[in-house]
């Protein structure tokens, strides 16, 4: 601790002695002694050791004080045998280490190799690229398979950004290229002028961030002690076939009864957490509505007086989403594209069918209408803007020569519409129809209120 310390007065008198740091051996030693701080807590985090509220105070603090942003992404060794290798968010990977490896997994990083200081001219940004082995082992419990992957691992940590700074990780890939080679038309910064940065009294406050992490790493170490010591006395007790007194018992039988119920709090919130890994991949809709207008444009409401009962619609909708999800910055997922068959089933009155049909046709608009029952494809757009086509057909009785008849008459029609999300489960549908009827187009508008239903992750 007292080397700690020194260290920290020697770096802070460099920080106050002027205005300005020349990229040198102490700011990439302050770099360096970060990224192992980060090592230690991310294998801290991975391990089976240590119960979720501690592994969420690790979270918490390598995301404050290690990561730049939510949007940086992590290389994807949690699951690789079971899909391509990808990169992804970094609180998804927390929150994959923590639901796929309930039980903890074996996370070793070797110590890092350093490049020298390179310039980002897109970001104004001043950087040092990690690299370092990492091995990591597990038990997958959603795919029930073994798990290990060991790559060379890359990470880029801004040291200055916009004449900020700031120690970050803004990213982390596998390993490409030599690790002295700046990226794309990065160059490196004793190339270019600008070589001095201004550090007054940042540096201070990263010594800080490292002496925190050390202050929550001891507390760690002291609670895997704390077990560790537990565990061994019971074992002893057990070797010694040891007798306990009944208050002992009885202190004993409530620390059961606790652990017992932290571990179904824990496991439950890790079920819902594993819920939240894949995105459900079908919608279901079901929703009931009426017609605002029909063939003939604002004409239905001010003539039909039975406007409720003989102009309803019922929608039966089931929706494949197939791209563009993404999670929101709360952990959701956003809306994604999907194709859907839309089915839709109601009445109509006879004074609008009445309007389809052919002259020769003779219907009782005096009596209530019958059913019709469409069906369409299409898609969705961001599970907002609908564009589909489809068949209906309508149900009618006719009077012919005298006789009444049922009837049926197909036709075709295509959709666009527009569906606001007003709650997680509850969407309101505004669609514009074109029915093809005896070769004309008659337009027909209707507002449904919509249940939905998430399903099959």
């Amino acid at each position: 601790m007292k080397k700690h310390t020194l260290i920290w007065m020697g770096l802070l008198f460099l920080a106050n002695s002027g205005n300005a740091q020349i990229l040198d051996s102490t700011v990439k030693e302050a770099a360096i002694r970060k990224m192992k701080m980060f090592s230690i807590l991310l294998k801290h985090l991975a391990g089976p050791d240590l119960d979720l509220t501690t592994k969420a105070k690790i979270e918490r603090k390598l995301e404050t004080d290690f990561i730049d942003n939510e949007e940086v992404r992590f290389y994807q060794d949690l699951n690789f045998q079971f899909g391509r290798a990808q990169q992804i968010a970094v609180p998804q990977y927390f929150t994959q280490l923590k639901v796929l490896y309930p039980n903890g997994a074996s996370l070793e990083t070797s110590d890092f190799e350093v490049s020298d200081f390179y310039y980002n001219q897109a970001r104004d940004m001043y950087y040092l690229n990690f690299r370092c082995f990492r091995d990591f082992t597990g038990l997958n419990v959603l795919a029930k398979k073994q798990v290990k992957v060991s790559k060379t691992i890359d990470y880029q940590v801004k040291i200055i950004e916009a004449g900020l700074f700031k120690i970050e990780i803004v990213s982390g890939f596998l390993s490409e290229g030599e690790l002295e080679v700046p990226h794309g038309l990065d160059k490196a910064a004793s190339e270019i002028g600008k070589k001095e940065i201004s550090i007054l009294n940042q540096l201070e406050s990263e010594q800080m961030q490292i002496h925190s992490s050390e202050v929550l790493l001891e507390e760690i170490n002291t609670k895997k002690a704390h077990f560790e010591t537990l565990a061994e006395a019971q074992k002893k007790k057990i070797e010694l076939n040891y007798k306990e007194t009944k208050s002992e018992k009885k202190e004993r039988k409530v620390k059961e009864h606790l652990e017992k119920q932290r571990l179904k709090k824990e496991l439950a919130k890790a079920k819902e957490e594993r819920k939240s890994l894949y995105y459900p991949k079908i919608n279901i809709r079901l929703g009931a509505g009426l017609f605002i207008t029909d063939s003939s444009f604002n004409s239905m409401i001010e003539t039909n007086t039975n406007f409720i009962t003989e102009n309803w619609m019922g929608k039966l909708d089931v929706l494949y989403k197939f791209s563009g999800m993404e999670r929101q910055n709360n952990g959701q997922w956003g809306k994604g594209h999907a194709f859907g068959i839309f089915m839709n089933y109601g009445k109509q009155t006879y004074r609008n069918l009445n309007r389809f049909m052919d002259p020769n046709i003779k219907l009782d608009t005096a009596r209530p209408g019958r059913g019709f029952f469409e069906v369409e494809s299409g898609f969705m757009l961001r599970e907002e803007l609908r564009l589909s086509g489809g068949m209906g057909l309508m149900h009618y009785n006719q009077n012919k020569d005298g006789q009444e008849s049922n009837a049926s008459k197909p036709y075709f029609l295509a959709t666009v519409g527009i569906s606001p999300r007003l709650r997680s489960f509850l969407e309101m549908d505004l669609n514009l129809s074109w029915l093809l009827i005896n070769n004309k187009i008659y337009p027909r508008a209707n507002v449904n209120l919509i249940i939905l239903i998430k399903c099959k992750r």
